[in-house]
């Protein structure tokens, strides 16, 4: 089983309410598992191990959608990856 470490500096004038991350295929379709964190702080260091689970992904190319929210407005930032 494959993982990779995801980390992100948030930052945010109200408190986080979450933060997602999720891969994604090209057709912005999850396909493993999302990871949701609800760290309820202004600042937040997201550091988190994506576990690739499912032996059958096809190889390709992918991108993690990482999105974070205050509750009002939702910021999403994209890595792209090939697998």
């Amino acid at each position: 089983m494959d993982t990779v470490q995801i980390l992100a500096t948030i930052s945010d004038n109200r408190n986080i309410e979450w933060v997602k991350v999720s891969l994604r295929n090209s057709n912005d379709i999850p396909v493993l598992s999302t990871i949701t964190k609800k760290p309820a702080t202004a600042d937040y260091e997201l550091n988190v191990m994506y576990f690739f689970d499912d032996i059958h992904l096809a190889s390709g190319q992918y991108y993690f959608d990482i999105s974070a929210s205050d509750g009002e407005n939702i910021t999403t930032q994209y890595i792209d990856i090939l697998l």
